[in-house]
């Protein structure tokens, strides 16, 4: 393991290439409370439970993808609506 990235938790080769370029830099985790990355909602019996407008972005990845269309696009079609009225 490299020095560097020994405290940044990863899991796949490119999560850690990125966390020692960002380590090597002096760069910070992203607050996992604003910037979300979980597989709630993977089944179709599990409710999605982030609350959209209190997070900066979610990573819509493999699993759980089919909820960007589902939740993701409507609460960024709904906050770009209220960001053009302003």
């Amino acid at each position: 393991m490299l020095p560097m990235v020994k405290d940044i938790e990863h899991f796949y080769i490119e999560q850690g290439f990125i966390a020692g370029c960002l380590a090597s830099q002096n760069g910070v985790p992203l607050d996992n409370q604003r910037y979300v990355t979980s597989w709630n909602g993977m089944w179709f019996w599990q409710k999605d439970n982030v609350e959209y407008s209190k997070v900066i972005c979610r990573h819509f990845f493999g699993v759980v993808r089919h909820l960007m269309y589902l939740r993701g696009y409507p609460a960024f079609l709904k906050m770009q609506n209220a960001f053009k009225k302003a």
